[in-house]
């Protein structure tokens, strides 16, 4: 049996039924009581017969601009993400704003589409955690526009509002913790070393370990690491080398997560053996089994900060003023 495609109506075929001009069925979507009352009552019986449902970016194509707020983001299965966006859309939603949520997967094409339909679509504001591919493109998109920017990812060349953490500050901080301690020698593994929120912290581990004159062997330096395959092979390597170093540090939340379930299916005693420290989004004392050391991000708070900025745009109109940077500390647990 052939299937039937149904074709969606539009304004114009519900001011034909109705007998009316298109801007009447417009003002009586906004206000039915703004025309005639008798074609008020004529629109209402087209839109019942023809099942019209009102788009509303086209609704808002002649506004200015709508109640939309688009937030891209390169992976919303990440713990950090969905943290940031359950804060964005508190914040939001108690601002009578409605969320958008793109997924760009990391991938440049996707996020300039979705910044494009959303600049056509004409979207109140336009929250980017950029996979910095994009550097050119949003320099001139962000000197173009007054109600977009930028939050967790700093994009080096590009000036835009921002809110993210102090990631380089808190890699100086905990590796300054470790070496208080009594550390001398680190082993590093990093995430995509595209990420600048990983080089970020990987030059604070840097600079605290050359304040303190202690050198990080580039031998241990393990850059671009992502599955955790991976990281087991790297400790077992480094476990059975005793020469290798005994203070493991990973460089974002995932690394962290593997880093422990590696020392735990080999069995090492920690910190007896190994010391383990990184990076998390919750208290690592609440979620791993043995004792860690780790700079606490805080998604919620990055979420708050950027929506917060992001409505004193809307609302003060921030065009051609200098770009604002908003750092927020980390907290070191142990």
């Amino acid at each position: 049996m052939e299937e039937i495609v149904m074709k969606a109506c539009t304004i114009r075929d519900v001011a034909q039924l109705a007998g009316v001009s298109i801007s009447s069925v417009s003002r009586y979507l906004k206000d039915p009581t703004s025309i005639n009352p008798i074609a008020s009552v004529a629109v209402q019986d087209a839109i019942k017969e023809l099942n019209y449902v009102p788009n509303p970016f086209a609704q808002n194509l002649k506004r200015e601009n709508n109640k939309v707020i688009a937030i891209l983001l390169p992976d919303i299965s990440h713990d950090f993400f969905a943290k940031v966006c359950r804060a964005l859309e508190v914040l939001f939603y108690q601002n009578n704003y409605l969320v958008m949520i793109c997924d760009t997967d990391d991938d440049p094409v996707k996020e300039r589409f979705y910044i494009e339909e959303m600049l056509k679509n004409r979207a109140a504001g336009i929250l980017i955690a950029s996979c910095g591919g994009n550097s050119d493109y949003l320099s001139k998109v962000l000197a173009e526009n007054d109600h977009i920017m930028l939050y967790d990812r700093i994009v080096d060349g590009v000036k835009a509002n921002l809110v993210c953490e102090n990631n380089q500050e808190a890699g100086m901080q905990l590796a300054a913790h470790l070496i208080g301690k009594g550390h001398r020698r680190f082993a590093v593994v990093t995430g995509n070393r595209c990420s600048s929120n990983t080089q970020r912290r990987l030059l604070g581990i840097r600079q605290a370990c050359a304040q303190a004159g202690v050198a990080l062997d580039e031998r241990y330096v393990f850059q671009d690491v992502s599955d955790r395959k991976v990281v087991e092979k790297v400790l077992a390597s480094l476990i059975r080398d005793p020469q290798a170093p005994r203070c493991f540090i990973a460089c974002n939340p995932r690394l962290m997560d593997s880093l422990v379930v590696a020392a735990n299916k080999q069995h090492l005693d920690v910190p007896g053996q190994v010391t383990l420290a990184g990076f998390t989004n919750d208290d690592p004392r609440e979620l791993y089994g043995v004792p860690v050391c780790s700079m606490r991000q805080d998604p919620y708070q990055v979420g708050m900060k950027t929506g917060e900025m992001m409505l004193r745009m809307i609302k003060n109109k921030t065009k051609g003023r200098t770009a604002k940077q908003v750092l927020l500390p980390m907290r070191l647990y142990e």
